[in-house]
């Protein structure tokens, strides 16, 4: 019975450093070397080398002049990730998708909002929209910052990223470069 309960400790012991500390130390080595950027968090920073965000998480842009990402139930919080687990019905999810409809039709009168606009983040920080989100925004952009409709159409796909297509997943656009390259193309911030 002792030597049984002293194999089963050096078993578990064994692999608590094989998987809990050796695995995550070669993974992280491994992605270290091959894909640094990725490793580091996909971080964005600007010219003077202020970190501005990451690739990897939505933010919250306001103001009509910005491209719109999706309605954040954690308001972008990274540490309040998740599902807000909020049913079909529930009166804040409801009350959420009728706010968002409401600013989307006093910036956009006649144009019927993308239900990705309307409808919460499951993580709530999806930093992507579809193609198709961002050139819905871009009449009211055009408008506030006098740039042509063309020119940030041209701006909007240069930034698509097409997955794979049998996935079924359709072009995408993230919203965080989006916004940097319309600040660097107006010219202000």
């Amino acid at each position: 019975m002792k030597g049984e309960l002293w194999r089963s400790l050096r078993a578990a012991l064994l692999f608590f450093l094989a998987t809990g500390v050796l695995l995550p130390l070669l993974t992280t080595g491994l992605a270290e070397v091959f894909f640094p950027r990725q490793a580091q968090g996909s971080l964005l920073y600007d010219d003077e080398g202020i970190l501005r965000g990451s690739r990897l998480i939505g933010q919250a842009f306001t103001g009509p002049q910005w491209f719109h990402g999706r309605p954040s139930a954690s308001g972008y919080d990274p540490l309040d990730s998740g599902s807000p687990q909020l049913g079909p019905l529930d009166p804040r999810r409801l009350e959420a998708a009728r706010k968002a409809q409401e600013r989307w039709t006093a910036d956009h009168p006649g144009i019927p909002i993308p239900p990705e606009l309307a409808a919460l983040s499951a993580s709530g920080l999806d930093p992507h929209i579809t193609r198709e989100a961002a050139l819905a925004q871009v009449p009211r952009i055009a408008r506030e910052r006098g740039i042509p409709e063309e020119e940030l159409i041209r701006l909007v796909d240069s930034l698509t990223e097409r997955s794979f297509g049998f996935l079924g997943n359709p072009p995408r656009v993230n919203v965080l470069l989006l916004n940097w390259k319309l600040a660097q193309l107006s010219g202000r911030p």
